[in-house]
């Protein structure tokens, strides 16, 4: 099967992967660190309405990635462009795919996905620049700081702000001619 990219489908990805970018520049405290509620990740949730938002969420996590190496906000460094891209490309597809688990009508476990993903990938990550011999303890604490840091993005914000697109005819009205048969 061939997937066609409108010039639309591209826009929407484009759009995406600024506001991610945007957003971790605009609070870096918060984005980058053993501590962090990186608000960007909210953008996780987007595939819930289009597979294109995998696209804008994954280019948008790697560009911020590389903006936080360049600026010297991003402690992990190099690993986090490859990893942490990988960690929220995975849970943008994971979100796609459960979107239509829901409970009460909500994406519940589509907003789990990066939680989880980004709990495991980064508190690894962190922990291996943290600790030169794996340390459970520091991974405990960096899995838990991250996990709760996307927890509050992704379901305490994240959750909220699909149940407003939805209810509001905004995600209708910007991604319903973009959930054609495109894959992520």
């Amino acid at each position: 099967m061939t997937t066609k990219y409108t010039t639309r489908h591209l826009a929407a990805a484009g759009l995406i992967a600024a506001a991610y970018v945007t957003l971790c520049a605009a609070f870096p405290a918060l984005s980058y660190g053993p501590i962090q509620v990186r608000f960007s990740e909210v953008f996780t949730l987007l595939p819930v309405f289009s597979p294109v938002a995998i696209w804008g969420v994954g280019i948008g996590c790697m560009l911020a990635n590389i903006y936080g190496l360049a600026v010297g906000t991003n402690i992990i460094g190099v690993w986090d462009i490859l990893f942490g891209t990988a960690a929220t490309v995975i849970a943008a597809v994971l979100t796609y795919r459960w979107r239509d688990i829901r409970f009460r009508g909500l994406p519940v476990l589509s907003a789990l996905a990066p939680v989880l993903l980004n709990a495991l990938i980064i508190g690894a990550e962190l922990t291996a620049v943290m600790s030169p011999t794996f340390d459970l303890r520091v991974y405990l604490f960096n899995f838990g700081s991250t996990g709760l840091g996307e927890f509050i993005a992704c379901v305490v914000i994240g959750l909220p702000v699909v149940r407003y697109l939805e209810r509001s005819g905004i995600a209708r009205r910007v991604f319903g001619t973009l959930t054609s048969r495109v894959s992520g």
